[in-house]
């Protein structure tokens, strides 16, 4: 079998909120159980290779907390058995942290990326309550807290961009920081349709953020992309082209799957696109297959197929050209004094993200 670095597992389609961009069913009432996770965090571990990152997803995943904590406290043990390192991560709108789980958070060193846009009007255009209340005020409230509680490591700002927010990210960007951020992963929604102007506003901001990072780095003012930490443990590109190294997931349902089909119109498709299942694992295509060549196309032709996906997937080649270009440009540097540390620091990122 091919090694697998990243599995998601999407805990519960339940929610507090009703971001634009998600078209997850959140009165559907699904929920991964123990059973079905554990077999996820298996397949994930047996695989070859030492690195692997486990992310606990939903919906909202603190919404079933003591499932959450079952589920770490076992990938742990299994990590530790099979002699792996594991990153282990939560995703989380943030609005229900509260002390107990914040405590929770930093006693077990849990990697916690929070879903969060900087400005309050680029926040609240996607992420909204059921009742249409933008969610930023709350928010921003327990991000304080969280940020008060556990090192800067250990958190990830999560910044969705939305196209038509796009022209407000040096904006946004700023108030990250300002916030306490220290890593940041862009991410781009998919379905709600960029233009070109879109585009070119997000390509604009991204090259701003990665001269922004750069340029801190001789006044020691750390900042870091978190695809940086894969690059830097790699040194190569990123994103392979197969998606059972870095793209799998295993849905409420127990069926495995690529990401970001829950996003985008799971319901109606699912037995399409499924890999396999929790019980029976990967379909042999998978398993058998090696990276590289005509057949690899062949494949990603066929699973990435819906058009929704399109607008997203563009924006999503434009970020990680520039990130990648960033991290190549500072690693030339590595002899200078100031980017010598910033690299030093990556490594403590790293040993501090895989246990």
């Amino acid at each position: 079998m091919k090694e697998i670095r990243k599995l998601k597992l999407a805990l519960t389609s339940s929610c507090t909120l009703r971001c634009n961009h998600c078209n997850i069913d959140k009165n559907s009432g699904l929920e991964l159980d123990f059973k079905k996770a554990a077999a996820g965090a298996d397949l994930l571990l047996s695989s070859p290779g030492q690195f692997k990152r486990l992310e606990i997803y939903g919906g909202e995943p603190f919404l079933k907390f003591d499932l959450v904590k079952e589920i770490s406290s076992y990938a742990r043990k299994k990590a530790k058995e099979k002699d792996k390192r594991l990153s282990l991560s939560i995703a989380t709108n943030a609005t229900v942290l509260d002390e107990e789980k914040i405590e929770w958070i930093r006693d077990n060193r849990i990697n916690v990326s929070v879903s969060f846009s900087g400005s309050p009007e680029s926040h609240n255009y996607n992420r909204i309550f059921p009742d249409g209340r933008g969610s930023y005020r709350a928010v921003s409230k327990n991000i304080n807290k969280l940020l008060k509680k556990i090192p800067p490591e250990y958190a990830v700002c999560l910044y969705c961009v939305d196209g038509g927010f796009a022209g407000n990210m040096e904006k946004d960007f700023n108030l990250i920081l300002e916030k306490g951020f220290r890593i940041i992963n862009v991410e781009c929604v998919s379905g709600r349709g960029w233009s070109g102007k879109n585009y070119n506003d997000f390509e604009i901001a991204m090259v701003k953020m990665a001269d922004a990072i750069q340029g801190r780095i001789s006044a020691g003012d750390f900042i870091y992309f978190e695809p940086f930490i894969e690059l830097f443990r790699n040194r190569r590109k990123y994103f392979s082209p197969c998606p059972v190294t870095g793209d799998m997931e295993i849905y409420p349902d127990g069926k495995i799957g690529f990401y970001p089909y829950p996003f985008i119109d799971y319901q109606n498709i699912k037995n399409k696109v499924s890999a396999g299942d929790w019980k029976r694992g990967l379909k042999l295509k998978y398993i058998r297959c090696e990276y590289g060549g005509k057949e690899c196309k062949k494949c990603l032709k066929s699973y990435y197929f819906l058009e929704k996906l399109y607008d997203g997937a563009y924006a999503y080649s434009i970020r990680t050209r520039i990130i990648e270009r960033l991290f190549f440009d500072i690693l030339k540097e590595r002899a200078v004094p100031g980017v010598k540390r910033y690299i030093s620091k990556l490594r403590e990122i790293i040993d501090m993200t895989y246990e």
